[in-house]
């Protein structure tokens, strides 16, 4: 009898790790899930653009969006410093609603602020971005 609650113990954990893992069942918070519902693009537009977020104010860019960034030359030619300046939305911010965040320290970014990172080209024209700090917790 032991053995059988064992069994069924272990198989209901089985399967609690195959949705969490599978991404049916998460344990996220719950702003996090209502904006995800609420103002989550599809994957790809018709025209091709791929949506994405603005790594400052979290808005998801639509249409032909882009976030502005700086690129600086040097270096090796697929790792290299960049600065993100913010998207449409937050610069200059639309409303007083939208906050300016850098994702590392947590502290307010200025509308003259920026993020530093290090951008990294993959083959096909798709950049990966590592984000370093803000202007504040990133001095050089």
């Amino acid at each position: 009898m032991q053995m059988f609650i064992i069994f069924v113990l272990l198989s209901v954990a089985v399967c609690l790790l195959m949705l969490v893992f599978s991404g049916k069942l998460t344990f996220g918070s719950k702003k996090r899930k209502k904006r995800a519902k609420q103002g989550a693009p599809s994957k790809q537009y018709s025209d091709g653009i791929n949506p994405g977020c603005c790594p400052l104010c979290g808005t998801f860019l639509v249409g032909k969006e882009k976030i502005k960034s700086s690129v600086f030359e040097g270096g090796k030619a697929s790792d290299r410093l960049c600065y993100i300046h913010g998207c449409p939305h937050c610069l200059p911010p639309e409303s007083p609603e939208i906050r300016r965040v850098c994702p590392v320290c947590r502290k307010t970014v200025p509308l003259d602020g920026h993020l530093t990172a290090r951008m990294f080209e993959r083959k096909g024209g798709a950049h990966h971005v590592h984000i370093l700090g803000c202007t504040e917790c990133h001095k050089r």
